[in-house]
């Protein structure tokens, strides 16, 4: 019986025995590899538009979105003679694996590996950040919750991709709250106001970033409301002002020198943007949560370190597989409509991000992935556990829609929508607040936007406008909550 370290062992013995015959054979088995990929890489289909993919995955209203960026060959690599053993056909990923026959012939065994959007060496930053980071500004400033992760081994680009977001973030954002239209006309002044904090988890420690690493606490109160207790945190007014800070925070960053990288992340740091709208007191405040994980690692490559290095390794690989758990458990639940059990009180770092996997939750959470992979031939199994990682959070929707529930608001038509709005409200007009929208769309509205609609209706108040809100939202968390207790009991009833 094959295991996956039998599997993950033989990998390794074959891709040595390619390399070494790549590096001993002088040009012969190189012009091969060389022709063969540049034959897959002709023979493949052509990447589909973003705006093409943007659309689709529009029409499915998915809160998770699973992407992969290919960094370019680094100039060491070049001079060295690597090859390209990854191509990107968005939203696909090939990776091209060398290896050797057992009669000493080299081939190519290729894997397409498909996610939401698939990033390759000629897309920047902003590229990135127009296409899939963007649009989370204004969901975080009408009170939602937004994460994005960035993930990968190290020396990946990882920390590279989610420096260059944070800064671009940071522009976006101040640009965006001192727009005319957010401006207070008596005042002048931003209806917004900005917070930022920084830390780092290293295994079941947290530091402050911005308090030269003070012990932090992250804890669950009464209310059921993640805290992050003592940690410092920063009102922010202007572009430099932030980008210092990000500055700072990274001086800090618990770093060590790794068999693949001499200053790998040893720690999530996370960098937290809470946003509070000044006018609206009864909306909650949006946050943003930008994710730079610790640098994953191959088990083949830990037999080098110390047993600090190694015990650290075991602490990050075991956080990152239970990130990865919530994730795909988290999409299983949105995209499948079945209960399934998400372990985000397993670690530190998804307890922090409860509400993104929480069932009972009215706020609306978006969560980016960017995985980050090496292109060269000689990080190729260290590629191909990101993808084997990253392949799975994907969850599509089914294609037969769930049953109409007359009890869950977020399976009903239009009319059922409208029909409730009316017998629920006599103030609330469902020609402002649901001119076209289904259950569902009406209930993936940010919870500003819900508020802000209900206000546009004569005799609504902003603290009636949050009441009728939190009651729409009871509906959908009694629903799941009771699919939640039919699942967990027939399940009792078949292991019984």
């Amino acid at each position: 019986m094959k295991t996956d370290s039998n599997i993950e062992f033989n990998e390794v013995i074959n891709a040595r025995k390619a390399f070494t015959q790549l590096e001993g054979s002088g040009d012969k088995y190189r012009e091969f590899y060389k022709t063969e990929l540049e034959k897959k890489n002709n023979a493949l289909p052509p990447s589909k538009p973003f705006a093409q993919v943007e659309e689709i995955l529009q029409k499915e209203s998915r809160d998770i979105m699973v992407c992969l960026r290919t960094r370019p060959l680094f100039e060491h690599e070049v001079e060295a003679g690597n090859l390209k053993a990854l191509s990107v056909r968005n939203p696909f990923t090939y990776a091209h694996k060398l290896e050797v026959r057992f009669n000493g012939m080299p081939k190519i065994s290729s894997l397409p590996y498909e996610v939401d959007y698939a990033f390759g060496p000629e897309h920047d930053n902003k590229i990135i950040y127009d296409t899939i980071i963007s649009s989370l500004i204004p969901l975080v400033l009408q009170g939602g919750i937004a994460t994005t992760f960035t993930y990968g081994q190290t020396g990946s680009g990882k920390t590279y991709t989610l420096t260059g977001i944070q800064e671009l973030v940071a522009r976006d954002l101040i640009n965006r709250i001192n727009s005319p239209e957010n401006l207070v006309k008596e005042t002048g002044q931003s209806k917004f106001r900005v917070f930022l904090s920084f830390f780092e988890i290293l295994g079941s420690q947290t530091f402050d970033l911005f308090n030269e690493r003070e012990p932090l606490k992250i804890l669950e109160d009464t209310f059921g409301v993640i805290q992050v207790s003592g940690a410092k945190e920063v009102e922010i007014t202007s572009v430099e002002q932030f980008l210092e800070l990000l500055k700072v925070a990274a001086s800090y960053r618990k770093t060590e020198n790794t068999f693949k990288n001499e200053t790998s992340s040893r720690s999530h740091a996370i960098c937290r943007i809470r946003t509070q709208n000044t006018l609206l007191q009864q909306l909650e405040d949006g946050k943003f949560f930008l994710v730079d994980l610790a640098g994953s690692e191959r088990h083949d490559d830990s037999k080098f370190h110390g047993s600090d290095r190694l015990k650290e390794t075991k602490a990050i690989n075991k956080s990152l597989m239970t990130l990865k758990e919530c994730i795909r458990a988290r999409c299983l639940l949105e995209t499948h409509q079945q209960y399934i059990h998400v372990p985000y009180r397993t670690s530190k770092l998804t307890l922090l991000l409860k509400d993104a996997f929480e069932l009972a939750t009215s706020r609306q959470c978006r969560t980016v992935v960017i995985a980050n992979v090496s292109p060269s031939n000689t990080d190729i199994e260290h590629s191909l556990n990101t993808l084997r990682y990253t392949a799975p959070i994907r969850v599509t929707p089914q294609s037969t829609k769930p049953e109409p529930n007359p009890n869950n608001p977020a399976t009903w038509t239009h009319e059922k929508m409208v029909q409730w709005i009316k017998s629920s409200s006599k103030f609330v007009d469902p020609k402002v607040l649901c001119p076209a929208e289904t259950g569902l769309q009406l209930c993936r509205l940010p919870e500003g936007e819900f508020i802000a609609r209900c206000l546009k209706c004569p005799g609504v108040t902003e603290k009636g406008a949050k009441i009728f809100y939190l009651r729409l939202w009871k509906l959908v968390i009694d629903a799941r909550t009771k699919r939640r207790n039919e699942t967990i009991a027939k399940n009792k009833k078949n292991f019984t």
